[in-house]
């Protein structure tokens, strides 16, 4: 085999190495990180965790664990098995962890790209009363976050939701969405970690009384203008005067 050869394969071997897969956290819970495999150590061998290319922990085969500052506090390792939970992420700990076996020349067992996130905030879903017929029931849908960062505005039917304002569709990790689903018009607000939602029954939606805004809590908000109460007075003084 030519060199051009052997450096053409040693660069396959090593491009196939796992590149980690995507890890997403929730921030405050724990990571368990493991070598998804068996591992066999000798006096010729180390394990070693590995965040970002600092060493975390150490296993041998003829002595204890060893875990280094700063994870001292923060990490546990479990010898029969060499996983290591790293204890109350945060988003500085986002980042590559290898479980590295380590002689002569390294070797990644395995390799986790960890994204720390918060959860998401909830949600308020509003239906707006609109001018269209009550068999196509449709509505003007505004959901939005409690912490105000996204709000989208959706038009929906007994069936379907299509967004009005589709500049907004992702933001900060999270995406917003209102749909239809068991009868129901749903805003939900989700990342890889964490969802909350607001429901209002369609029923209560398309039955309701023209004019009023139906909240996600189920309460209609009647809007009567003066000239409405004016005209109803009006009448009534007109047929009193009739009869």
């Amino acid at each position: 085999m030519t060199a051009l050869a052997l450096l053409l394969l040693f660069f396959l071997l090593d491009s196939n190495e796992a590149k980690g897969s995507e890890l997403f956290m929730e921030q405050g819970i724990d990571l368990l990180l493991d070598v998804n495999g068996s591992v066999e150590l000798t006096d010729e061998h180390d394990l070693f965790w590995k965040y970002n290319k600092v060493k975390m922990a150490k296993f041998s085969s003829n002595s204890k664990p060893v875990i280094y500052n700063p994870y001292k506090e923060r990490a546990e390792v479990f010898p029969n098995n060499f996983s290591l939970v790293l204890k109350n992420v945060q988003h500085s700990d986002s980042g590559i962890y290898k479980a590295v076996l380590s002689s002569s020349t390294d070797h990644t067992k395995v390799e986790y790209n960890v994204k720390v996130q918060d959860p998401v905030s909830p949600v308020n879903l509003t239906v707006i009363d609109s001018n269209s017929t009550s068999f196509l029931c449709e509505r003007t849908v505004i959901c939005r976050t409690v912490d105000s960062t996204i709000t989208k505005t959706f038009v929906c039917n007994k069936e379907t939701c299509s967004q009005v304002d589709k500049e907004h569709a992702t933001t900060n990790s999270s995406s917003l969405d209102v749909y239809i689903q068991e009868k129901h018009i749903i805003c939900n607000h989700s990342n890889q970690v964490s969802w909350k939602q607001e429901r209002i029954p369609i029923s209560s939606v398309c039955w309701a009384a023209p004019g009023t805004t139906q909240t996600s809590n189920g309460v209609p908000t009647i809007a009567v203008s003066a000239a409405a109460v004016a005209g109803a007075i009006l009448v009534c003084i007109i047929f009193l005067a009739v009869k």
